[in-house]
């Protein structure tokens, strides 16, 4: 493939030779103040508010009235320009590794480019289209959203071809009054004329709130539900998948019964793209999880379940399920899941009752996670709460013997993947 010359970037941590840095205005951060970092590291220009009056530090500054939206306008030029059929992902749970396993069947195909790392804001994606995307036919995207509106945009910068709706859950919910809120604003996904086609799970919550955002036809998915489009189950150690009254069986790549519904979506998006069953097949052989994500580590004969990417009600839900099926004391460390607002205490107090069958002990950070402490305190397990990871790390290593299991669960600011260092 071809390199590319231009690199672009939001972070001065990335910039590298010939790098155009866009100066974008957070809530913490000013990507003004930066600017002699950037031309330290080989950077040559900056895009910049019209009314910066700062040094250029050796850099030429482009000003505009806004460096965010001239980001955007760049991304959406660039699509505008070269035409690609794009697949847009978003969902609750499951949008990347939905991502990945779309782009590895449909690659086997077509040409596929598709968002790198977690590249799915409206200050990121725009990143994944100007430095990772050049002449392929399908480009696959991953689409997240904070607030109401932010999907729209995404969807405005690249218009999806298909559609696609992973889940819908309580995630990022503090800016959310209720979960037909945040299926309203993850229905933004089906908003532009260019869309022709959409996939949604066939049990998903607020099904009718979804499809009344839809104007084409659609189809579902399922791992569930013999009634869906497209249903995928594991069956006498085959993975067998059934469509339009079809039965197709496959070797079974061993994945985690919670990630089949991402798979069925992934096949169904597959299907309709027209990847062949043959392709499929070659396809799966392929299939891999993304780092921190149901991930098997053995450390002084201990295994460790490395799945604190991030965290949500479904997610720790499946995780927990397939950790219960293991051999061995099992230990659960959890930390507690960020942005839920006034559903925290009620999502966390139902993790604590849904864990207590699935663990035999349990290691609890943050302050929502004290909810999980004291479910399991007043059903008498063992049970520990911290406010600070290293006293957990302190308190496992003391805990922990040979043969036992630990389930590592929570959101990705914990960073409890740390924790593998200290064993």
């Amino acid at each position: 493939m071809e390199k590319f010359k231009e690199h672009f970037t939001i972070d001065s941590r990335l910039v590298r030779e010939g790098s155009t840095f866009f100066a974008l205005e957070g809530e913490k951060v000013d990507g003004h103040s930066f600017l002699e970092e950037v031309k330290k590291r080989g950077g040559k220009a900056a895009v910049v508010r019209e009314r910066y009056a700062g040094e250029n530090f050796g850099l030429d500054l482009i000003r505009v009235r806004s460096p965010l939206e001239h980001l955007q306008k760049l991304a959406q030029d660039k699509i505008e320009k070269r035409k690609p059929k794009i697949v847009g992902i978003t969902g609750s749970v499951g949008k990347t590794i939905t991502k990945e396993w779309i782009s590895t069947i449909v690659g086997e195909a077509f040409p596929v480019a598709f968002t790198k790392g977690s590249e799915n804001t409206k200050c990121t994606l725009p990143l994944t289209i100007l430095n990772h995307w050049n002449e392929e036919q399908y480009l696959v995207l991953e689409m997240g959203m904070t607030h109401k509106g932010d999907l729209a945009r995404l969807a405005q910068i690249a218009p999806p071809d298909l559609a696609i709706i992973t889940s819908i859950a309580l995630t990022h919910a503090v800016n959310f009054a209720s979960l037909k809120g945040i299926a309203e604003a993850k229905g933004e996904i089906f908003s532009q004329d260019k869309t022709s086609f959409c996939l949604l799970p066939y049990e998903v919550n607020e099904k009718e709130t979804l499809l009344s955002c839809i104007k084409t036809p659609y189809k579902t998915f399922s791992s569930t539900s013999l009634s869906a489009d497209l249903f995928v189950t594991v069956r006498k150690e085959k993975l067998v998948v059934m469509e339009e009254g079809r039965e197709i069986c496959f070797q079974n790549p061993h994945l985690p019964d919670h990630l089949l519904s991402n798979l069925a979506a992934a096949l169904l998006a597959a299907r309709h793209l027209g990847v062949s069953w043959e392709q499929i097949e070659t396809a799966i052989a392929k299939l891999k999880l993304p780092p921190k994500r149901m991930e098997w580590v053995e450390k002084s004969g201990v295994r460790f379940l490395n799945d604190c990417y991030n965290a949500n009600m479904l997610s720790t839900k499946g995780a927990l399920q397939s950790f219960g099926k293991e051999n061995g004391r099992k230990i659960f460390v959890f930390g507690e899941i960020r942005e839920l607002g006034d559903f925290s205490a009620h999502c966390h107090e139902e993790l604590g009752n849904f864990s207590l069958d699935h663990a035999d002990l349990l290691f609890a950070l943050g302050d929502d996670a004290a909810l999980l402490h004291q479910v399991w305190q007043e059903k008498g397990k063992e049970s520990y709460h911290f406010l600070c990871k290293q006293e957990l790390a302190e308190l496992l290593k003391k805990t922990v013997k040979e043969g036992d299991v630990i389930l590592l669960k929570g959101s990705k600011p914990h960073g409890l993947w740390t924790l593998l260092e200290e064993f």
